[in-house]
């Protein structure tokens, strides 16, 4: 499996050896959530995510979900919910730099992933889902935050980076 990092691509043998034995499956008994799953601001379950194809920063991943049809289940945008990261093209070089520590911090935790989920999944704005994501049982926002990566957002105005 390859996980793009920003625009550059890295190969992981033991990536693809711990990929092969996720699982598609929803954690709700109701397998027909996902018709729901974007019918506005209600939240939905949980999956199990195949793979994740890149990491673009802190609060933005694309992943595979196998079962899902390709249109909302092959390289789907996920904005990690709960928090807010600086931005990879940021007002200054500080946020910037910020920025690619907190992508490369997420890389490192999803490269090294047993299992990786997303739960409490809601439709948000640009046709991303929006879902707390878990990496072997720990919520990446918290992992983030408690590592001065991130700020708690939960909507709303976003505080600038740049001091």
């Amino acid at each position: 499996i390859a996980i793009m990092v920003g625009i550059y691509s890295l190969q992981d043998n033991e990536i693809k050896d711990k990929a092969s034995g996720f699982l598609s499956s929803w954690s709700s008994p109701d397998k027909g959530i996902m018709s729901k799953a974007f019918a506005g601001n209600s939240s939905y379950g949980g999956i199990v995510v195949n793979r994740v194809n890149s990491v673009y920063d802190g609060d933005t991943i694309r992943v595979d979900i196998d079962g899902w049809p390709e249109i909302v289940g092959k390289n789907i945008s996920i904005r990690v919910n709960g928090v807010d990261t600086p931005e990879i093209k940021g007002e200054c070089i500080l946020e910037k730099k910020a920025a690619i520590r907190a992508r490369d911090f997420v890389y490192e935790k999803l490269s090294t992933a047993q299992r990786v989920e997303l739960r409490e999944i809601k439709r948000g704005k640009y046709f991303r889902l929006i879902a707390y994501v878990y990496i072997d049982g720990k919520d990446l926002s918290e992992m983030l935050i408690n590592a001065g990566l991130a700020r708690v957002y939960n909507g709303g105005s976003r505080r600038g980076w740049c001091k």
